[in-house]
């Protein structure tokens, strides 16, 4: 089973595990994009292929569970990883997992909230995808008090991982 489908297996039974993505990776062998899964009591899967490597993720993804955190870790030098713990909790207009695509025209498919917080997940997408050409972690607050900045009041944050493909 291939990584995405794996995912939405995962998402589908309401298990919470942890998607590991290398962001930067100095190591020619490790491509930044690269996704590892953690499920809590179980191994990686789709490692590295560098057993050291791997144990590094396999325990940084378990204590990012514990703690129930997302982080960004510097797994060894020139090898940056976002891990993000898929589950649904929290106060935000989409459950975690939800996803939208930006296309350099501007135009969008799917959906993660709507408003002003999905408009800046497409500012940032759109800027990933034309300027940077490399994947970035965006905060979009949900705390404001009403009428404020135009009523992003679910009383959440959301943190979106944005990985440009070409």
């Amino acid at each position: 089973m291939n990584t995405l489908d794996r995912i939405h297996n995962l998402l589908a039974q309401a298990q919470m595990f942890c998607l590991a993505t290398v962001i930067s990776s100095s190591d020619e062998m490790i491509p930044a994009g690269h996704k590892s899964i953690i499920v809590p009591g179980s191994t990686l899967e789709h490692g590295t292929g560098r057993p050291a490597v791997d144990e590094q993720l396999y325990s940084s993804a378990l204590s990012c569970l514990s703690a129930q955190k997302k982080q960004t870790l510097e797994i060894q030098p020139g090898l940056m990883v976002f891990f993000d713990i898929l589950s649904a909790a929290g106060s935000t207009p989409r459950a975690i997992g939800a996803k939208m695509i930006a296309c350099a025209d501007g135009s969008t498919f799917g959906s993660v909230g709507g408003g002003c917080g999905e408009n800046q997940v497409k500012s940032a997408a759109l800027k990933c995808l034309l300027v940077t050409k490399k994947p970035a972690l965006i905060e979009v607050d949900l705390t404001d008090d009403i009428g404020t900045r135009g009523g992003d009041v679910c009383g959440g944050k959301m943190w979106i991982f944005i990985e440009p493909h070409f």
